[in-house]
Order: structure tokens, then sequence, then C-alpha cells
């Protein structure tokens, strides 16, 4: 038996070795197991408080952005209008300088009308008073020849009244 015996208390220092070794190994194994759940949990935690982070800092963005749109739509808008009304204002003035240029050219063509009609009166007026005077040097030059042909006949006879006496 004692064969046995050291055989079996060899066997059982040799199994309460290995379960030491085994329990040793186990508790680390536990230990490394809990430090890693620790650290998962810590990062899970940490991850969630970033993920929570980010989800708000998305939801401002979006409405950062969403509030960023309106304005530029309103603005386009607003922008829109001044353009048609700007367009409508150019039109009115380009039909106005159109009107205004027409209006010019009428005025110069009349101008021209009323110069070209002065001048005909001015040149009609010249010939009138030309022939007027031509008219009153032939009626004086008549009148003159008149009053020296009754000079003459009145010498004339005069004299020959005046011998006889």
């Amino acid at each position: 038996r004692t064969c046995q015996q050291r055989n079996n208390s060899k066997s059982e220092s040799d199994a309460k070795a290995r379960l030491d070794e085994l329990s040793l190994q186990m508790d680390r194994e536990t230990l490394s197991h809990e430090q890693t759940v620790n650290y998962l949990q810590n990062k899970q935690t940490a991850l969630a408080s970033e993920l929570e982070y980010w989800n708000t800092r998305y939801e401002e963005d979006v409405q950062a952005k969403r509030s960023e749109l309106e304005t530029l739509r309103t603005n386009r808008e607003s922008d829109f209008q001044k353009l048609k009304d700007l367009e409508v204002r150019y039109k009115e003035d380009v039909s106005e300088r159109e009107a205004r240029q027409a209006e010019e050219r009428r005025q110069a063509e009349l101008r021209a009308i009323q110069q070209a009609e002065i001048e005909r009166k001015v040149h009609a007026a010249i010939k009138i008073q030309s022939v007027m005077r031509m008219y009153l040097v032939k009626k004086e030059l008549r009148q003159a020849a008149e009053k020296s042909r009754k000079k003459k006949k009145g010498k004339g006879k005069g004299k020959g009244k005046g011998k006889k006496k």
C-alpha cells in the first residue's frame, strides 16, 4: 500500500499542483476577463457619450444648414423679385429712351423743316424785295423820263411862243 499511497499521494500532489496552476491560470483569466469587461464597458460608455455628442452636433448642424438653406431660398426669392423689378424698370427706361430719341429725331426733323421754310421765306422775301426795288427804280426812271420829256416839250413850245411876242 505504501507504493500505492505514494503513487496516490504523488498523483494527488500533482493533481493539487495542477489544480493550483489551473486555479492561478483561472484567476488570471478571470482578472483579465474582468479587466477586459471593465475596459469594454468604459469604452462602450465613452462611445455612447461620443455618439450622443455627435448626434447632438449632427442635429445642430442639420438645423443650422436648414436655417441657412431657408435664408438662401428667401434671399433667392427676394433677389429674383428684385431682378424682375429691375428688368421691368430697364425695359421702361429703354422704351423711354427710345421714345425720347424718337421725339428728338422728330424735333430735329421739324427744326430742319422749319429752317428750310424760313430759308424759303427769306429767299422769297429777298426776291420780292429785289423785284419791288427793280419796279421802284423803273418807276422812278419812267417818271424821270416823263418829266424830262415834259420839260423838253414844254421848253420847245415855250421858246417858240416867247419869240413871237
